[in-house]
């Protein structure tokens, strides 16, 4: 089981998304799993997640903005502790 639960929702901003993916493992010292909700994005980003094996993704057809995938999120984490934010946020030392 994980110390940490990472969840956050992510809708397109493909590149923002590659660097709060790449920050994680650079930053975060503990053992942890990262769950991403797709909210509905185009394929760019669809393939982007793909890159990233370990990183377990949900996917909504349509976008359902931060409230609901963070709950969605919520009920597959398996960490001791859960974090739930965006892809948007940056990861300081």
């Amino acid at each position: 089981m994980p110390t940490l639960s990472i969840i956050a929702p992510v809708f397109e901003q493909t590149r923002m998304t590659e660097q709060f993916l790449n920050d994680i493992p650079l930053k975060i010292k503990s053992d942890y799993e990262v769950i991403i909700i797709d909210n509905g994005s185009s394929q760019e980003t669809k393939d982007l997640l793909k890159k990233y094996p370990e990183v377990i993704v949900l996917t909504y057809p349509k976008n359902r903005y931060v409230t609901e995938p963070w709950n969605t999120g919520i009920q597959i984490a398996r960490g001791e502790y859960v974090m739930v934010c965006n892809n948007d946020i940056t990861f300081k030392e």
